[in-house]
């Protein structure tokens, strides 16, 4: 969910064409967070806030379908045209509050996103709802935490977009049902793991 004064798709819409020369890139640690994963060729993967498609390059390959979701439009453009060998990969432009989410869907990914959520527990709750018995939902981040509340708090529109210790977020997610699988903090990327 968006928050009515935080103008997010336009913000990020005007930052399209320049975020992956300015986005400090981590392959290696993307590498180690989707091994995490431990992704099946038969997942079908919700990617939410796919941006310029990040993640992308990593999940394609390995699973059978995705689906890359943005607000900021100019944003997925950029992504699909990156990915245009990748066939089984569709593009939706949409908030995730608004989001239809297929059932057949078994691994939700947020890479960077889930700071921008501002009703946490709304969210949380629709992912849970949308999951199958044993889905997964991943909360990403190729930086340390301190690293994202950084940038966040350096940054009038995003400002109040931090994130908590894994720990606590894992505490929020199990309040919704999730069992969590991994909860890591540490000083090169945050990465909380849960199933329902």
């Amino acid at each position: 969910m968006v928050d009515k004064h935080f103008q997010g798709a336009e913000f990020f819409n005007q930052l399209a064409s320049i975020w992956d020369e300015t986005r400090n890139k981590h392959p290696e640690v993307l590498a180690k967070l989707v091994a995490k994963l431990n992704l099946r060729n038969q997942d079908r993967v919700l990617d939410l806030g796919s941006g310029t498609g990040v993640l992308l390059p990593y999940l394609a390959p390995k699973v059978t379908y995705v689906t890359a979701v943005d607000y900021a439009d100019k944003m997925l453009d950029l992504a699909q045209k990156k990915m245009a060998w990748a066939t089984n990969i569709t593009y939706v432009v949409s908030d995730v509050m608004r989001l239809s989410i297929a059932s057949s869907t078994t691994l939700i990914t947020c890479l960077n996103f889930y700071p921008h959520v501002t009703d946490k527990p709304a969210f949380l709750q629709k992912m849970f709802a949308a999951l199958p018995t044993d889905g997964r939902l991943a909360i990403m981040h190729d930086i340390p935490r301190a690293a994202v509340n950084a940038i966040h708090k350096n940054c009038e529109q995003v400002k109040e977009h931090l994130l908590q210790t894994a720990v606590d977020e894992g505490r929020l997610l199990e309040t919704t049902g999730f069992k969590i699988l991994t909860a890591e903090d540490t000083d090169e990327f945050y990465f909380l793991l849960g199933q329902k």
